[in-house]
């Protein structure tokens, strides 16, 4: 239980570092200022909605994870998240979209397999 508890916490830390790292060139240089508004609009809630989905990946290893009602209920949420991500990153540009769109896929496949262990 300790060593999958530490690799989940090392997981969360590198999507967290991975989309930090992603975000900060993209804010530094401004590349969406050259996008249409809708376009704009558009990758801020990619990356809320993929907030979101770690967000909900983390909740898992909470009381959440624990409880066998709750837990499909929360993970069912994941994949309208992902869709919700995947065309919002899409409308980006730059590599910051390639890393979040990485993010999004990878959190989604981790949960899915939690969610076929449980």
């Amino acid at each position: 239980m300790v060593r999958s508890t530490v690799g989940f916490f090392v997981i969360v830390v590198v999507f967290i570092a991975m989309a930090i790292l992603a975000i900060r060139p993209w804010s530094k240089t401004q590349q969406l200022t050259g996008l249409p508004a809708w376009r704009r609009v558009t990758f801020s809630l990619g990356v809320l909605a993929l907030t979101t989905q770690v967000a909900i990946f983390a909740f898992i290893w909470t009381r959440v994870g624990k409880d066998h009602v709750l837990f499909p209920e929360w993970s069912r949420l994941m994949y309208p998240l992902f869709w919700f991500s995947v065309v919002g990153l899409a409308a980006g540009k730059g590599v910051a979209r390639w890393i979040l769109l990485s993010i999004s896929i990878l959190v989604l496949a981790l949960s899915f397999f939690t969610l076929l262990s449980v």
